[in-house]
């Protein structure tokens, strides 16, 4: 059997395995609004809310505003830029201080879960689709692509 009818095969067999077993927002659980209200709530009231409130909201960031977990979800910018601020270390600022090791990694595990999380139960509007036909040569490679078989089919379709 030819390589590329080999190498085919296989792209076939990982294609089925990877349909099989969907990666990634599966395989983590959903967080929940009680993780919010037990774990990142007290963390933000304790260690965020003196710079970063409505008053003075350093960095143009007010964390006292999000009360709930459908608050967060609704706007997750904000909540990119704390994970990564305390991913690097950098908040709070030095000299002023802050939570144990084991605090802030329980909330930055917790706050990957929910900034990447995409709800799969609520429909999702795909926007506008463009229905497009495939030309001539775009059919023929797909054709040869996906049954290995190299055919002209499309030179002997009408013209439009």
């Amino acid at each position: 059997m030819p390589a590329k009818y080999i190498q085919r095969l296989v792209l076939f067999l990982v294609g089925l395995l990877l349909a099989g077993h969907p990666v990634g927002a599966a395989d983590t659980p959903a967080p929940t609004s009680r993780e919010f209200e037990s774990l990142v709530a007290p963390f933000v009231t304790k260690w965020c809310s003196d710079c970063h409130n409505e008053n003075d909201s350093e960095g143009n960031t007010n964390l006292t505003q999000f009360k709930s977990l459908d608050e967060l979800l609704e706007d997750r910018k904000p909540w990119q830029q704390v994970l990564k601020q305390l991913k690097a270390g950098a908040m709070p600022p030095d000299g002023v201080d802050g939570p144990a090791d084991a605090e802030r990694a329980k909330v930055i595990a917790w706050l990957e879960r929910a900034v990447t999380h995409i709800d799969t139960s609520k429909p999702i509007d795909p926007g506008r689709v463009t229905i497009r036909r495939l030309n001539r040569t775009e059919y023929n490679n797909t054709i040869r692509d996906l049954f290995g078989v190299e055919m002209k089919l499309a030179n002997e379709f009408p013209d439009d």
